[in-house]
């Protein structure tokens, strides 16, 4: 933590600044927040699940809500002390506000000792959506927290129990999610080696009991709801989108759609992972990558792989900060190198800077008032297109619904350029927006700077 703090007292003035643009975001929260009808079906099914359990029933309580148990951890513990459910809505935005700091404290605190990929990490944060979802009532900015959390105790702590814990309650955020973070385990554990050693031998059992435990879990919270194991109301969604080329459209437009691909939606996370694969080309940069992969081939399964209510897109975020997390602490080296190409060309590091400037300010706009920009923010959310509001439910007419569906992914207007021209009418974000930039234009310019790769270096070897 001693490189930490030395740079807070090396650079007081903008360790302030930052301190600023922090306090005065979740200060905002409850004033510009946005609460989603899914989470109202999560509040509103506490009160029948308590009332289940201190009657002693244990199957088939039939709540309707069909998400992933992690979702209602807060949400019952809310319950528990008599909250009604617009006060849980309003308790879960606070919870994602508290998860998008906690990303921040886990990149701070796992990065402490090597300011070069501090400094990288937060750019990649404070550069992408989570701003926005920081203060929504969906659970993606929690289930982000959970998976970057069990990510650093790989690598950290592996094969330990608090490894353990942590695998779970990542694993309880999707029903679908632990054999992802069974490779994503992998790839930040020990060294990847044939034969494995004792020490990687003992994180795979680790690794394994937590799929198990996992599934487990989500099976039992099931039979709870439902009666059976498996998820009654998701199963049958699963049978809605079985088109090979839908699901290969749905598949590149998750990555590269205009309106809500990555490389649009967070440019810089998106530019980032790719160039520490390509130049790595390590067994756990490629184990990073089946994670997203996989990942990607889930969703485009999906009748709707963004997220229904959503800016941009939402179900991906969860795996992103973990997975940039490992390849920067993993791929230091390559790194490296990447940055000091950078800082060799004035040009190039004036084009990052103003990358980094371009690519966050929507996402700061929009963090700063869902409401002004609902018009223009639901634009990412297939279902406020008018072209699909008759033909929303693809069980009804599927042909329709893909159809409209292509049209809006595949449309070449982006709709960040919506929100840039929405929020930018709104003089009175312009004192919290314009202190923003400047601190993430210092910080990108701190990280790639002719003349500063040396200094980073010869900081890090102290």
């Amino acid at each position: 933590m001693n490189d930490l703090w030395r740079s807070i007292k090396k650079h007081p003035l903008l360790a302030g600044a930052w301190a600023c643009v922090a306090l005065i975001y979740l200060a905002l929260v409850p004033f510009r927040s946005w609460s989603v009808g899914d989470t109202y079906m999560i509040a509103r099914s506490v009160a029948p699940a308590l009332a289940c359990a201190k009657a002693g029933q244990f199957v088939g309580c039939k709540i309707d809500s069909p998400f992933p148990l992690a979702q209602y951890f807060p949400s019952f513990a809310m319950g528990l002390v008599g909250l009604r459910p617009h006060l849980i809505v309003a308790g879960l935005i606070l919870v994602s506000a508290a998860a998008f700091a906690g990303i921040f404290c886990l990149g701070l605190w796992m990065f402490r000792t090597d300011r070069r990929a501090r400094l990288l990490f937060t750019l990649l944060l404070v550069t992408g959506p989570l701003w926005a979802y920081g203060n929504c009532s969906l659970g993606e900015t929690l289930a982000a927290f959970l998976t970057l959390l069990f990510a650093i105790v790989c690598i950290k702590r592996p094969h330990s129990w608090l490894m353990l814990l942590a695998f779970v309650a990542a694993g309880l955020t999707k029903e679908t999610a632990a054999p992802m973070l069974f490779l994503l385990g992998l790839a930040a554990g020990p060294k990847l080696e044939w034969p494995p050693k004792p020490e990687l031998r003992k994180h795979v059992y680790f690794l394994i009991a937590g799929v198990v435990l996992a599934v487990g879990l989500s099976g039992l919270w099931n039979v709870f709801r439902y009666g059976v194991a498996w998820n009654m109301e998701y199963v049958p969604m699963a049978t809605w989108n079985v088109d090979i080329r839908q699901n290969l459209s749905f598949f590149a437009a998750l990555w590269v759609s205009p309106s809500v691909g990555l490389l649009v939606f967070w440019t810089t996370w998106t530019v980032t992972t790719a160039a520490i694969v390509a130049v790595a080309r390590t067994a756990r940069a490629w184990l990073v990558v089946l994670v997203l992969l996989l990942v990607t081939a889930g969703l485009c399964r999906w009748w709707a792989p963004f997220g229904w209510s959503c800016y941009g897109q939402r179900l991906m975020l969860p795996w992103l900060p973990a997975c940039a997390a490992v390849l920067i602490y993993h791929e230091r080296p390559t790194v490296e190198r990447l940055l000091d190409k950078i800082a060799r060309h004035r040009l190039a590091v004036v084009a990052t800077v103003l990358v980094c400037l371009a690519t966050a300010m929507p996402h700061l706009l929009a963090s700063q008032d869902w409401r002004s920009f609902s018009a223009a923010i639901d634009a990412h959310s297939l279902a406020a297109f008018p072209v699909l509001r008759d033909h929303v439910n693809p069980e009804v007419n599927a042909w329709i619904y893909y159809r409209d569906s292509n049209l809006v992914i595949w449309s070449p207007k982006t709709s960040l350029f919506e929100v840039v021209r929405e929020g930018l009418s709104h003089a009175r974000y312009y004192p919290w927006l314009l202190l923003t930039l400047f601190c993430i234009a210092d910080l990108a310019r701190r990280l790639v700077a002719p003349g500063r790769a040396a200094a980073l270096r010869r900081g890090n070897s102290q």
